[in-house]
């Protein structure tokens, strides 16, 4: 039996979509780490930070969910009532590993990425603003948003209050 153009095309693309679905997430793919996501071809791509590479209840495979730096997502981590990362609204998507390809944060912000401290005393570089997303090396190279940064009272110099992703911090922001 001779199947038609269409039905074989339509073969090809299950196919493909399901070699994609067990494709394996390159080793430099890391939670935390900055990536472009091509989202939707012949549009650019989409800058944004790897928060969970895994699998998922609403398809089989492994997916890598990204919080993207502008609004252009689906969801904030959350899907079918699942909870597999915390985004910003309309910031979150789910995507394949083939969709994504690994950048440096400089490429994306303008910014440098965190410096490995030389000492704990060491102090942060002044690129970082409140909104920044950063790995917090202390905290087991722990995701977060950077929610303040200034000058405080309990201690000198300049200091950054950091929400991160899991609760390992030792404190909820309050200091007294």
């Amino acid at each position: 039996m001779r199947l038609s153009a269409k039905v074989q095309g339509a073969a090809r693309k299950t196919a493909a979509k399901s070699r994609a679905s067990l494709a394996p997430v390159p080793p430099d793919i890391v939670v935390g780490c900055r990536v472009l996501v091509k989202a939707v071809e012949g549009e650019d791509p989409l800058p944004g930070l790897v928060l969970f590479i895994g699998e998922t209840q609403f398809a089989a495979g492994t997916w890598l969910g990204v919080e993207l730096d502008d609004p252009k997502g689906k969801n904030d981590g959350t899907v079918q009532g699942v909870s597999y990362f915390n985004a910003r609204v309309n910031h979150g998507l789910f995507v394949r590993a083939v969709k994504v390809q690994k950048i440096e944060d400089k490429e994306a912000t303008g910014r440098p990425t965190l410096p490995a401290p030389s000492s704990p005393a060491q102090k942060m570089p002044k690129a970082f603003a409140v909104g920044d997303r950063v790995l917090v090396r202390p905290a087991e190279n722990s995701p977060g948003t950077v929610r303040f940064a200034g000058q405080t009272k309990f201690a000198e110099g300049e200091w950054f209050g950091v929400e991160l992703e899991k609760p390992l911090g030792k404190n909820d922001a309050k200091l007294q």
